[in-house]
C-alpha cells in the first residue's frame, strides 16, 4: 500500500485518539462538576456570604422537580465568588450549597437571598438523607406575606442541628427572563436581626431626608415660581418613589399585596426619573440659552423617549421596558453630560455642580456594585455607596439650585440698577465725583490724624498721643488688668550723635523703635517717642513679675540689635528701663503726673545703678483724688516700695 493510500487512515487513528483523550478530559471535568459542595461551617455571630461556595443548574425545560434535582450529577456549575447572576434567561436556575452548624448546640439561623428584586425563589433545606426541614417560596412577583419572616428581602428561617451537613437547595424563576444579582448569604438570628433594624433605621432616615427635601422645594417653587423647581421637585419624586421600590420597603409597607403593581412602578419610577432628570438638566444649566438648537431638541426626543419606553410596564412586560429604557437612558445622560461639561467649560457654574453632582452619583454606583462583585471591601461606605453617593447628589443640585435663583435675582437687579443709571447718567456721574472726592477727604483726613498721633521720625506713637492713652489708662484701670508704664532711655546716645553724626543717630533710633515693637504683640501694647532717646511702654502684667520680666525682654530686645557704640563702657547700644506697676488698688485714683513722675524716677534709679538694666516698681495711690489733666507736669512722688523682683 502506497504512502498516499495510507495517508488516510492514519489520520483517522489519529482523530480516534484525539477525540478519545477529549472524551476523559470531559469526563474528568464533568467528575469534579459532579462532587458534592463542601459543607460551609457555620456560628452564631457571623455573617457567611454563600455564593462563592454556591453550584448552579440551568433547567431549561423549567420542569425538573426537587427529588430529580439532587439526583442530577451533571451539569452543576461552580457558582461565582461574589453574588449569583445569571443575567437574562428564560430558565429555571438551581442553586445548591451545603452548611453544617459548628457551633456545639442547635444554631436558629436566617439565609438571605440579599436582593428584593428576585420574581420568584424557593427554598429548600433538606438532610443528605432527603428529609425536608425547611422549605418556602416567595418574591417580589408573590405576595409579601408568603414570606418567611417580615424582611424586605426574601429569607429563610431555620434551626440547624449540632454538626449534620445540610443542603440548601433555591429555585430561581423570572416572570420574563430578567434575573437579578444575588448576594446569598447566612447569619444567626440575633445577628440578622440586628442587621436588619439597623438597616431599617438607616434607609428610614435616608428615605426620610429625601422626602423633607421633596416637600421644602415643593414649597419654594410655590412660593417663588421659579421655573427651575418644578422639574427638580419632579425630579426628586421620581427618584424618591423609584429607591423606596428598589429597596423593598414600598413592597413591605406600602403595597404588600400587589406584587405586580410592585414590578410595574419600579419601571415607570426608574424611566420617570432619569426622563425627568433630562428636562431638570435643561431648565438648570438654561440649555437653550448656550447651546445649539438641535442639542436642546435632542435632550427633549430622548427624556420622552425614555418616558415612552416605561409603557410595556405597565402592561407587565417587565423586561421589555427595560430593554427600551436602558439604551435611551444612557444616551441620554451621555447627551445631558456632554452638554453639562460643554457649558462647564464656557464658565457655568450650572454646568460645574451638575457635572460634579451626576460624577458622585456615578462613582457612588460604582463603588457599590464593585463592592457586590467583591472588588471592593464589604464595610460601611461601599455598603451604603448608593445612598449616600444619592443624598449627596441631590444636595449638591439643591445648592447649585439655590445658587443659580440667588445668580438671577442678582443679574435682574443688576439690569433693573443699569436702567436707573442709564436714565439718570447726570445725576450718577456727579454723586461718583461726589462720592470720590469724598473718599480721598477721608483719606487725607484719616492720614492727618494718623500723622497727629505718630512720630515722624521713628514711627512710633507721639508724646500727644500718649498723654489721651495714659490718661484713659489711669482711669480705667478699674475695669482692666493692672498696666505697666514703662520708660526707656537710651544709653549715652549724645556721644553716639557725637561719634557717628545725627544721621546715623536718627537710623539707630529707628532700628530701636522697630526691636521693641516686634516685641509688642499683644492688641494693648503701645510705644511712645516721649522726647530725643527717651521713650515710654504701656502694656498690662498680672503681676510685677511678670511685668520685670516683659521689660527685661524689651531690654534685650535693644541689645539684640546690634548696634556698635564705641564710646560706650559696653561697647554697644544699650537702654536704661524704669517701670511702675498698678493694680488699680488705692484709697483713690493717683494723679497722672504722679504715676508719670514715678516711672521717670525709676529711669533715673536705673541709669544711676550703672545703666542697661531694669528697675520696676509697684506704685500705690496717696488718698488725695487726681485733678490733674496732663502727664508732663511738676513731679509728685507718693510712697514708693521696691519690688523685691
Amino acid at each position: 500500500m502506497s504512502s498516499m493510500s495510507r495517508l488516510p487512515i492514519f489520520s483517522c487513528g489519529r482523530l480516534l485518539l484525539h477525540c478519545a483523550v477529549a472524551g476523559l478530559l470531559w469526563l474528568f471535568c464533568a467528575t469534579l462538576a459532579m462532587a458534592a459542595p463542601t459543607p460551609v461551617p457555620l456560628s452564631a455571630s457571623a455573617r457567611v456570604p454563600l455564593s462563592g461556595h454556591a453550584q448552579l443548574l440551568e433547567d431549561a425545560s423549567r420542569a425538573m422537580t426537587l427529588a430529580q434535582v439532587r439526583q442530577r450529577d451533571t451539569g452543576w456549575q461552580q457558582g461565582p465568588s461574589d453574588a449569583l447572576n445569571v443575567g437574562f434567561s428564560r430558565s429555571v436556575w438551581w442553586v445548591r450549597v451545603a452548611v453544617r452548624n459548628s457551633t456545639g448546640q442547635p444554631l436558629p439561623v436566617v439565609f438571605d437571598l440579599g436582593s428584593p428584586l428576585q420574581d420568584e425563589v424557593e427554598w429548600f433545606l433538606v438532610r443528605r438523607s432527603g428529609e425536608l426541614m425547611a422549605t418556602n417560596r416567595s418574591g417580589d412577583r408573590q405576595p409579601f406575606h408568603a414570606r418567611g419572616i417580615d424582611h424586605r428581602t426574601p429569607t429563610l428561617p431555620a434551626l440547624l442541628p449540632v454538626g449534620e451537613p445540610l443542603e440548601l437547595y433555591l429555585r430561581l424563576d423570572s416572570h420574563d427572563g430578567l434575573h437579578e444579582m444575588l448576594p446569598l448569604s447566612v447569619s444567626g438570628e440575633a445577628r440578622f436581626y440586628a442587621q436588619a433594624n439597623l438597616e431599617t433605621l438607616l434607609l428610614g432616615l435616608y428615605h426620610g431626608a429625601l422626602l423633607a427635601l421633596t416637600l421644602y422645594n415643593l414649597f419654594l417653587y410655590v412660593s417663588t415660581r421659579e421655573r427651575a423647581f418644578a422639574p427638580y421637585v419632579a425630579y426628586l419624586g421620581a427618584f424618591l418613589l423609584w429607591s423606596f421600590t428598589f429597596s423593598g420597603l414600598g413592597f413591605q409597607y406600602f403595597w404588600p399585596g400587589s406584587p405586580n403593581f410592585n414590578n410595574a412602578i419600579l419601571a415607570i419610577a426608574v424611566g420617570a426619573s432619569i426622563s425627568i432628570f433630562g428636562f431638570f438638566a435643561q431648565a438648570y444649566i438654561r440649555a437653550p440659552e448656550i447651546q445649539p438648537p438641535w442639542c436642546t431638541r435632542l435632550m427633549r426626543v430622548l427624556s420622552y423617549i425614555n418616558l415612552l419606553a416605561v409603557l410595556p410596564a405597565l402592561f407587565d412586560h417587565y423586561t421589555l421596558a427595560f430593554a427600551l429604557s436602558i439604551p435611551a437612558s444612557l444616551l441620554l445622560l451621555v447627551v445631558c453630560s456632554s452638554s453639562a461639561v460643554w457649558a462647564m467649560v464656557r464658565g457655568s457654574r450650572e454646568a460645574l455642580v451638575l457635572c460634579i453632582a451626576f460624577a458622585v452619583l456615578g462613582i457612588s454606583c460604582a463603588i457599590y456594585y464593585l463592592k457586590l462583585l467583591h472588588v471592593l471591601p464589604s464595610n460601611g461606605f461601599s455598603t451604603w455607596a448608593l445612598q449616600i453617593g444619592s443624598c449627596l447628589e441631590v444636595l449638591l443640585l439643591a445648592f447649585g439650585l439655590a445658587d443659580s435663583m440667588n445668580t438671577l435675582k442678582a443679574q435682574k437687579l443688576e439690569a433693573e440698577r443699569a436702567a436707573r443709571e442709564a436714565q439718570a447718567a447726570l445725576t450718577t456721574r456727579l454723586d461718583q465725583q461726589v462720592r470720590e472726592r469724598t473718599d480721598e477727604l477721608e483719606q487725607v483726613n484719616r492720614r492727618l490724624g494718623e500723622l497727629a498721633i505718630t512720630d515722624e521720625l521713628t514711627g512710633a506713637y507721639n508724646r500727644r498721643h500718649f498723654n489721651d492713652i495714659f490718661r484713659d489708662a489711669v482711669h480705667g484701670v478699674a475695669r482692666s488688668d493692672p498696666w505697666v508704664l514703662c520708660m526707656f532711655d537710651i544709653d549715652h546716645f549724645k556721644a553716639y550723635n557725637d561719634h557717628y553724626g545725627h544721621q546715623a543717630g536718627d537710623e539707630a533710633l529707628r532700628t530701636i523703635v522697630h526691636a521693641v515693637q516686634q516685641q509688642l504683640k499683644r492688641s494693648g501694647d503701645r510705644l511712645f517717642r516721649l522726647g530725643g532717646e527717651e521713650f515710654g511702654v504701656l502694656y498690662t502684667a498680672a503681676s510685677p513679675e511678670a511685668a520685670r520680666q516683659f521689660a527685661a525682654q524689651l531690654r534685650e530686645a535693644v541689645v539684640h540689635s546690634t548696634l556698635p557704640h564705641p564710646t560706650s563702657p559696653l561697647g554697644r547700644v544699650t537702654a536704661s528701663f524704669g517701670a511702675i506697676w498698678w493694680s488699680g488698688h488705692g484709697a483713690a485714683m493717683p494723679r497722672v503726673d504722679d504715676l508719670y513722675a514715678a516711672a521717670d524716677r525709676a529711669l533715673y534709679e536705673a541709669k544711676q545703678a550703672g545703666r542697661d538694666r531694669v528697675i520696676l516698681r509697684a506704685f500705690e495711690a496717696a488718698a488725695e483724688p487726681d485733678t490733674s489733666g496732663d502727664c508732663c507736669g511738676a513731679s509728685r512722688y507718693d510712697k514708693l516700695r521696691a519690688n523685691p523682683a
